[in-house]
C-alpha cells in the first residue's frame, strides 16, 4: 500500500489518503522541478520510481541532474548505486564524475582520465 501512495505522489504531486495514512505521506518531499529525476524521499527512505533505494541516506540525499544523484557515502544512477563515492559531480551530457572514476549514463568510463576529462 504504501509503494503504491509512493507512486501517486511521484505521478501527481498530491496525496489523497484516509484512515491516518496521511500523516505519513506527507513526510514525503515531492521534487516538482526534478519530476523527470523521479526520485523522492521521506525522513527515512530514499525512493525510485516508487521502490526504496537500498542503503541510501534520506538525510544526505541529493539529486543532481539527469538521473544522477548522491548521498555521504555512494553516488547513484537512476536509483542503481554505481560508486561507494559520495563526491560525485555532474558534468553535462550525460557524464558525471568523482575522485576515482567517469561515468556516461552511470556506466563507469574504464579509459577514462579523472583529472582530464571534460565534456565538450
Amino acid at each position: 500500500m504504501l509503494v503504491m501512495l509512493i507512486c501517486f505522489v511521484l505521478a501527481t504531486g498530491s496525496v489523497v489518503a484516509k484512515d491516518g495514512e496521511a500523516e505519513l505521506n506527507r513526510r514525503i518531499e515531492y521534487h516538482q522541478d526534478e519530476v523527470e529525476e523521479n526520485y523522492a524521499k521521506d525522513n527515512f527512505h530514499v525512493y525510485y520510481n516508487g521502490f526504496v533505494i537500498k542503503d541510501a541516506s534520506a538525510s544526505s540525499f541529493e539529486i543532481l541532474e539527469d538521473g544522477y544523484a548522491r548521498d555521504r557515502f555512494y553516488a547513484y544512477y537512476r536509483g542503481e548505486k554505481i560508486a561507494n563515492s559520495s563526491g560525485l559531480e555532474y558534468l553535462g551530457k550525460g557524464y558525471a564524475k568523482d575522485r576515482f572514476s567517469v561515468y556516461y549514463k552511470g556506466v563507469k568510463i574504464r579509459e577514462a582520465s579523472v583529472n582530464s576529462f571534460k565534456v565538450l
